[in-house]
């Protein structure tokens, strides 16, 4: 069994900030995902090339697209700002 010490391994403060390379931020600050590309085979023989977004603090998939973009991941709680992203149609690479 676990001894109870009084102090919590995360405290609620540290578990609302994400370590960024030049300082520490906020969850609540908005923050533009990071855009991949990513293959698939359509109909199971056409290569087809797609554009998915990443949450900036965690890397999970976010869905969204055209029509609905998130303002919040639902991994970790950042904030996502989707403004001025231009979205890019699927494209067919060739065959298989």
């Amino acid at each position: 069994m676990r001894k109870m010490t009084g102090k919590s391994t995360r405290s609620a403060e540290k578990d609302s900030i994400l370590r960024n390379g030049d300082g520490f931020v906020s969850r609540d600050t908005e923050r533009k995902p990071v855009s991949a590309m990513k293959t698939y085979l359509k109909y199971g023989f056409v290569i087809t090339e797609y554009e998915t977004h990443l949450c900036p603090a965690c890397g999970h998939v976010l869905n969204a697209g055209p029509n609905y973009q998130p303002r919040y991941c639902d991994q970790c709680g950042q904030r996502i700002n989707f403004e001025g992203i231009e979205w890019k149609q699927e494209r067919e690479l060739g065959f298989l």
